[in-house]
């Protein structure tokens, strides 16, 4: 019974950004379901604990529970439970910079979800949409997002197709998905990339007051206890916007931050993109030295990762 509370009170505690609580009563709920030798249970909490390490940055932590969660669910012959668990798995990957490990854990996934649900199918080819835009392929990531929407018309399909159609330049369309995004509603992380996004459409746009407005109210919806990998790309995207209006000290300081918790949390296209925009600014403040380690640090993980667009942006500074 201890399980299933723990299992129950998760989207609770995660909306409530009550993370102290939801660990707490994850960790007893494992220990409950291995207690009682109930290994469905064993596996759910396994997920649980996976998914809270995931929006927490633990990277490691939730590759371990996604691992132990996959074997079991294997083991009990639960291929739609183990399908999901290998998309989560795919996400941490990917936001850890293991690129190639993401990709194959969503193509085994959508091998196992040939017959699933589409809201099952939706959520890995977000995931295949998110790994594409990582990897500078926009033209991929618009393809896999407007599958999604077509099967899932939600909060997530709209804003993840908004992202993309932004980032290609077709900003009215892209507005349009981001702004529905809004109007449907989501948990405090999805509104907050929602917003990010519009931001970052204002901030192209020229408007850069309005822009400023929508990043400061993503910030405040991510930043105390909130999904970090998010509040770093908010952080990086409110610094551009200060950066545009002069303000270079109050950049510099958001990317700073954006740059610590990225490396904390082993978030490394944020890591990347925290040090291209510290190299800009600091060129700004007349740092020279201080950008050109920044932009050549940026290069090498570019490199490293095979991330080839944020790398060839990185050079171009150095």
């Amino acid at each position: 019974m201890a399980w299933q509370l723990a299992d129950a009170l998760r989207g609770y505690l995660w909306i409530g950004q009550h993370v102290g609580e939801w660990l707490a009563t994850a960790h007893h709920g494992l220990q409950a379901a291995q207690a009682s030798a109930n290994p469905p249970a064993e596996a759910a909490m396994h997920t649980n604990l996976g998914t809270l390490y995931l929006r927490l940055g633990e990277y490691a932590l939730s590759v371990e529970h996604h691992n132990h969660a996959i074997e079991l669910y294997r083991g009990l012959g639960d291929k739609d439970a183990e399908a999901s668990v290998l998309n989560n798995l795919s996400l941490v990957h990917r936001r850890s910079g293991e690129l190639e490990a993401a990709r194959d854990a969503l193509v085994r996934c959508l091998e196992m979800l040939r017959s699933a649900s589409a809201d099952s199918v939706s959520t890995g080819l977000y995931n295949l949409g998110q790994l594409a835009v990582e990897l500078g392929e926009i033209d991929d990531a618009v393809d896999h997002f407007s599958q999604a929407l077509a099967l899932a018309p939600n909060a997530d399909s709209h804003a993840y197709l908004g992202m993309a159609l932004r980032l290609q330049g077709r900003f009215a369309e892209a507005r349009a998905h981001l702004e529905r995004a809004l109007e449907i509603g989501n948990v405090p992380a999805g509104e907050a990339e929602a917003l990010e996004n519009l931001a970052a459409l204002e901030l192209a746009s020229g408007d850069t007051e309005v822009a400023l407005s929508l990043a400061s109210r993503a910030l405040s919806l991510v930043a105390d206890g909130g999904d970090q990998q998010v509040a770093t790309s908010v952080r990086i995207t409110l610094g551009e916007i200060r950066r545009s209006l002069f303000d270079f000290d109050i950049a510099a300081e958001l990317f700073e931050q954006a740059l610590a918790t990225a490396r904390r949390i082993g978030y490394a296209s944020g890591e990347i993109r925290a040090l291209i925009d510290l190299a800009v600014v600091w060129r700004d403040l007349e740092r020279d030295s201080e950008s050109r380690s920044a932009a050549d640090q940026a290069a090498r993980r570019g490199a490293e990762l095979g991330l080839r667009a944020l790398e060839n942006r990185a050079r171009e500074l150095a």
